[in-house]
C-alpha cells in the first residue's frame, strides 16, 4: 500500500543520513547477530508451530517465514519508543532491518517449500531480493547517504513531520484487516492464538538478553547497565 511505501522510504531516509555519520567497524557484529537471529527465529517458529497447532508444512513454513523476516510496525513503533524517551538509535538499524529481510524469507520458504521436495534458489532469491521491502529499504539507505543531512533536510517535512499521523492510519488499516479474519482462527485452532502471543515476546526478550550479553562480553556497554 501507499503507506508501507512511505514508512519503508522514510526510514530508509533516515537510516542513510545516520548511516553517513556511523563508524563502519561498529556494524560487523549487529550484522553477524542479525543473520544469525533471521536464521534462528524462522526455525525456532516452524517447531513451535507444529507442536501447537495442526498447520500443514506450507502455512507453517509461511508463517515462520513471516516471523523471521522483518516487521516494519515493529521496528517504527520501536524507534519511535526510543525517541520518546530522548535516546538516539544507531543509524545502521534500518540497514540490519533490511538485512534481516534476506536469511527470514529464505529459511521460512524453504522449510514450506520441503512438502513439495523443491527448491529453486534462482528464483527465490530474485523474489527476495527485488521484493518491496528490501527495494524500498536499501534504496532509502543509498539516497540518504548520498544526499546527507543537507539534501535530507529538503524532504524532512514530509518525511519526518508527518511520519507519526501516517504510522497510526497504518496501523489502524493492519487493525481493520486483522479483525476481518478473526472469524478464521478456529480453523487453525486455539494453539495459533497462543503461538501469536507468547512467540514474539519469548523471542524478543531472548533476543534482547543475547544482544545485552554479547555486548558486556565484549564490553561495548558500561556493567552497571
Amino acid at each position: 500500500s501507499a503507506l508501507s511505501i512511505y514508512l519503508l522510504l522514510a526510514i530508509g531516509l533516515k537510516g542513510g543520513v545516520s548511516l553517513r555519520e556511523s563508524d563502519p567497524s561498529s556494524i560487523t557484529l549487529p550484522v553477524i547477530l542479525t543473520l544469525v537471529a533471521g536464521v534462528t527465529i524462522p526455525v525456532a517458529a516452524f517447531a513451535l508451530l507444529k507442536a501447537l497447532t495442526p498447520l500443514d508444512t506450507i502455512n507453517r513454513g509461511a508463517i515462520a517465514a513471516h516471523y523471521g523476516s522483518t516487521s516494519l510496525v515493529t521496528f517504527t513503533a520501536a524507534l519511535m519508543f526510543v525517541d520518546s524517551m530522548g535516546l538516539e538509535a544507531e543509524g545502521y538499524l534500518p540497514t540490519l532491518l533490511a538485512i534481516m529481510e534476506v536469511p527470514g524469507l529464505i529459511v521460512g520458504l524453504v522449510l514450506a517449500r520441503k512438502a513439495a521436495q523443491e527448491t529453486h534458489w534462482k528464483p527465490l532469491l530474485h523474489e527476495v531480493l527485488t521484493g518491496k521491502s528490501i527495494v524500498l529499504l536499501v534504496g532509502g539507505l543509498v539516497i540518504g547517504f548520498v544526499a546527507g543531512p543537507d539534501g535530507y533536510s529538503r524532504v524532512e517535512p514530509l518525511f519526518t513531520g508527518l511520519f507519526a499521523g501516517l504510522l497510526t492510519l497504518f496501523l489502524l488499516q493492519l487493525g481493520i484487516q486483522a479483525g476481518a479474519h478473526l472469524k478464521e482462527l478456529p480453523q487453525a485452532g486455539w494453539g495459533l492464538l497462543v503461538f501469536a502471543i507468547v512467540f514474539p515476546v519469548g523471542i524478543g526478550l531472548l533476543g534482547v538478553l543475547g544482544a545485552v550479553s554479547v555486548a558486556h562480553y565484549l564490553k561495548l556497554m558500561p556493567s552497571d547497565r
